[in-house]
This record gives C-alpha cells, structure tokens and sequence, in this order.
C-alpha cells in the first residue's frame, strides 16, 4: 500500500501551459503557413498539365438474347433464382458513353 502513497502527482500534463505557448506562437504559426501556401502555388502554376485519356472499346451483342444461360435463365426465374445476365440496355450503354473520350473532350472546352 505505500507504494501508492509514493506515486509523485506532478508528473502531469498541463494543457493550459501547452494552449498559451501555441498561442503566444501564432504568429510564427500562421506566418510560416502563408509561406507555404505561396511556394506550393508557385509550384503548381509553373507544373505541367497532363491528361490522361482511357478508351474502353466492347463488342456489340449481335444476337436479341441477352441472357448468358440461355433457356436455363428462364427456367432459374421460375423457380426464384437470379442468374447474372449480360446486360445491354440502354442505361448501361450510357454509363459507358458518358465516360467517353467525346464527352472528356467537351468536359475540358468548357470552361465554366
């Protein structure tokens, strides 16, 4: 038990003293800050911009079935399973349009 009694209690951390130091300090803080912020902008604005551009090419589903089981899908349905189907409707014709080198192009012209 005396062990306890002989913890020293001043070994704490005073969190006002260390708030009054950061405070007396901000104007080296924030100085420091704006000097950063100023090398980082010269930086970017001598950086060279680059682009990249990805083509995402895929074949178009000759055929009317766009079920990859054939006859087995419809049979699955019945019986309440979904089997994973190849899908060309048109919404996902449009994802993949929409992130076309056409539409990147017309992205980058305007300029609002």
């Amino acid at each position: 038990m005396s062990v306890n009694k002989d913890i020293d209690l001043n070994n704490e951390i005073n969190l006002k003293e260390i708030f009054l130091l950061l405070w007396r300090g901000k104007f080296f803080m924030i100085l420091s800050a704006l000097i950063c912020v100023f090398f980082a902008s010269l930086y970017v604005r001598d950086l060279d911009r680059q682009y990249a551009v990805e083509y995402r090419l895929k074949p178009v589903n000759s055929s009317g079935n766009t079920d990859s089981f054939g006859e087995l899908g419809g049979i699955a349905s019945i019986a309440g399973f979904q089997l994973p189907s190849k899908s060309n409707s048109e919404f996902d014709i449009f994802k993949e349009l929409i992130t076309s080198t056409e539409v990147s192009a017309v992205v980058l012209r305007t300029k609002n």
